[in-house]
């Protein structure tokens, strides 16, 4: 039992076991062989739109195929970050915001909600809802709602029309994340929230105390005065420790154990000596005779 009290249970193990799951080498290689097939996807398509675009014989120029080239290489850029950090995958949202907006102007597609929706995912997997939910929901609410608005240059019918098929997708898709979240709760078992320090090899109680700190939101600058350390030493150590809990940086920290005990209880093994074992052995053969 927990010296700091009680353990708390949860019924979101699987939410869980996916962040891990996140930030592990596994998602760090897919991750990255993402970033490269994306990166030499829009090249490519910037290629073929760039030599169409030197050989187009109206002598106009094509701002729509400009703007699309000019977009696909920016997203390249990103997926670009993602190849060298993989645990920065929090950029591939800006990707899908920055796809979303054309999408809505021009067409009536689901694609759009499913690039917002996607990049709302993410965003929340990095941790981006930890603080400030409330804002942060109304900003997203405006910006969606200002995408949508830039449907009325086609006429009203096509806003409304717009409007109307947008709300029908996004029901779809919450209700379909919504029980999909409902079955994978139902079908696992209940986790700790405790995370035990003395656990990890080469980790220290004064690291367990870091990690509390952190939870609170405390600073690198503050965490550096209270252990008497500069900060850069503080920031080298933390990131080592990150590292050692397999979720890259302080974000990922964040998003895998908000809500847990951060404790340091190492586990005292015992060993029987041979000497101890002969022992056993002739008791348990006494007593086997006697019997």
């Amino acid at each position: 039992m927990s010296g700091f009290g009680q353990p708390i249970y949860t019924c979101d193990g699987m939410v869980w076991y996916m962040k891990k799951f996140l930030y592990s080498k596994k998602m760090e290689l897919m991750m990255r062989i993402l970033a490269g097939i994306a990166i030499v996807l829009l090249l490519s398509i910037d290629v073929l739109k760039f030599f169409g675009f030197l050989n187009s014989n109206e002598g106009k120029i094509d701002f729509e195929t400009l703007k699309l080239i000019i977009a696909n290489f920016f997203v390249a850029v990103l997926f670009a970050f993602v190849l060298i950090y993989p645990h920065k995958f929090g950029l591939i949202a800006i990707a899908c915001f920055y796809y979303a907006v054309p999408i809505t102007e021009k067409t009536i597609n689901p694609m759009n909600i499913l690039m917002f929706s996607l990049a709302l995912l993410i965003l929340n997997v990095r941790g981006f809802f930890l603080k400030h939910i409330k804002v942060k929901i109304i900003l997203l609410s405006l910006a969606l709602f200002a995408m949508q608005c830039t449907r009325l240059r086609f006429g009203i019918n096509f806003f409304v029309d717009g409007f109307i098929n947008d709300i029908g997708y996004s029901l779809v898709f919450l209700s379909g994340i919504f029980f999909t979240y409902v079955f994978a709760v139902r079908n696992v078992e209940p986790t700790k929230k405790i995370l035990n320090v003395a656990e990890y090899e080469g980790l220290k109680e004064a690291d367990a105390d870091m990690l509390r700190r952190v939870l609170d939101n405390q600073q690198y600058k503050m965490i550096a005065i209270d252990f008497n350390q500069k900060e850069g030493s503080i920031r080298n150590r933390l990131n080592k420790i990150y590292d050692t809990l397999g979720c890259a940086d302080r974000i990922g920290f964040l998003t895998m154990y908000t809500g847990f005990q951060i404790v340091y209880e190492p586990i005292i093994t015992t060993s029987v000596t041979s000497e101890e074992s002969i022992a056993l052995e002739t008791e348990e053969s006494l007593q086997s005779q006697s019997i």
